[in-house]
């Protein structure tokens, strides 16, 4: 009788649904419906939720470098806004002067003082001599240049600077000045222990005061680097171990990651798996590294400069501290070899 009763039931929805197609069209297309509301609204709702947690993540991450809440809402907004990164450009100079170049653009009156203690506290204030410029920014006070224009050159120093421009004092032994506003010029200076650089600018500006004439150029990222290198260096891949303390905690840690070049000078060291603990160190900290270069053991104190961030790993440049004068034969004699056989590699192709 129960299966009967199921069999009447079954066969009176049927007979509902045949009389009335239009209906069964109506329902159908409002459940499809709702099933794409509720998998987009899931869709959306885990976006949110994701992009809450990076949110906060970079809030504590800018809290604990003692940034104020103006300071967090300019960065993490243009970062978005240049398709960045948000912890990127916390974490790496290059991306932090080109967020803050572009809020400068859109705000004509920004508190450029603001912009200096963001930069100290993140630590991109000091430049190492070592590495490479970023923006015209980062040209230290007094440095000495070279301005050619239309066949003629002027030596200038770096005279003031601000978020904007720069200003260069012409030398008073450069003779007749015949530069103009708008004048397109060529500044060409030497950073000792980096390179050469050579930049093209329009002149926004000229100032002449008590005999000074002051030349105003707009701050750019565009230069051109010539490289300078005191000693040689090879392409290598040595497991080493190195070895930070921090002194907050009275803690050493150790890492284990491959040096791909090297020179008695100093080295660059990559890390698979992108340790936390890299973070913690900042520019200028000392490292302890231990390797081995054919049959020797040798221990380095390493100087970080850099830290380069890839999709897959994170790399750090630094030079050697306080080496052994033994040492360094060492490390210059295993270059100069390897050098030799690459030299013989190619003649051999």
């Amino acid at each position: 009788m129960e299966g009967t009763s199921r069999y009447e039931t079954v066969k009176l929805a049927t007979q509902f649904w045949n009389k009335d197609s239009e209906l069964t069209i109506i329902i159908a297309i409002a459940f499809f419906i709702g099933f794409i509301i509720f998998f987009i609204a899931g869709f959306f709702y885990q976006k949110y939720r994701k992009e809450k947690k990076v949110k906060d993540y970079f809030i504590h991450y800018a809290l604990e470098r003692d940034l104020n809440e103006n300071q967090i809402k300019i960065l993490w907004n243009y970062a978005l806004k240049m398709g960045r990164d948000p912890m990127v450009v916390l974490e790496f100079k290059a991306p932090f002067e080109k967020v803050i170049d572009l809020y400068l653009k859109e705000h004509l009156d920004a508190d450029e003082k603001l912009i200096q203690d963001m930069r100290k506290k993140l630590g991109f204030e000091i430049v190492s001599p070592y590495v490479p410029l970023v923006t015209t920014k980062d040209i230290e006070l007094f440095q000495n240049a070279t301005i050619i224009h239309n066949n003629r050159s002027y030596n200038a120093t770096l005279y003031d600077k601000d978020e904007r421009y720069m200003y260069w004092l012409l030398s008073s032994d450069s003779g007749p000045v015949n530069l103009n506003i708008g004048d397109t010029i060529k500044l060409i200076f030497i950073r000792k222990d980096d390179a050469i650089y050579t930049i093209i600018l329009p002149i926004e500006d000229i100032q002449n005061d008590s005999n000074k004439i002051l030349i105003k150029l707009s701050h750019t990222f565009e230069m051109t680097r010539t490289q300078r290198r005191e000693y040689p260096r090879i392409h290598v891949e040595i497991p080493v171990e190195v070895i930070y303390y921090d002194k907050k905690e009275d803690k050493e840690y150790k890492l284990y990651g491959t040096i791909v070049d090297l020179s008695a000078g100093g080295s660059r060291i990559c890390f698979e798996n992108k340790p936390d603990i890299l973070s913690r160190i900042k520019y200028s900290e000392v490292l302890k590294i231990k390797y081995q270069l054919l049959d020797n053991h040798l221990e380095n104190d390493l100087k970080l400069l850099d830290k380069i961030e890839h999709s897959k790993n994170i790399c750090i440049r630094g030079t050697f501290e306080n080496m052994k004068e033994q040492t360094e034969q060492k490390i210059h004699e295993f270059v100069q070899k390897e050098q030799k056989k690459l030299a013989l590699l190619k003649n051999a192709s």
